[in-house]
């Protein structure tokens, strides 16, 4: 484990202090779990813009585009030799 030396506004440790204590725990312990918490969050937003990023070339790439519709258009063509819906709920 690497140890870490920083600075930190009093009102800051002061507060991570009580929560520390709040939660049974050290103060230590809770600004790891803080700090391990914020980088889930960041890489969670990065994801999260890295797909938005794919989803918009994607709107403009007409090769997907043509192949979503055709595929699109293939679930509504029955089989030819199903004739009996199995796949519906029957009225009652």
């Amino acid at each position: 484990m690497t140890a870490i030396s920083m600075n930190i506004p009093d009102e800051l440790a002061m507060q991570s202090t009580s929560m520390a204590k709040k939660l049974g725990m050290s103060r230590t312990a809770f600004i790891r779990q803080a700090l391990q918490h914020e980088l889930q969050r960041v890489e969670r937003q990065q994801d999260e813009a890295a797909i938005a990023a794919d989803l918009r070339r994607l709107a403009d790439n007409r090769t997907y585009i043509a192949e979503s519709q055709e595929i699109e258009a293939g679930f509504n063509d029955l089989p030819e030799d199903d004739a009996e819906f199995w796949w519906t709920i029957p009225d009652d």
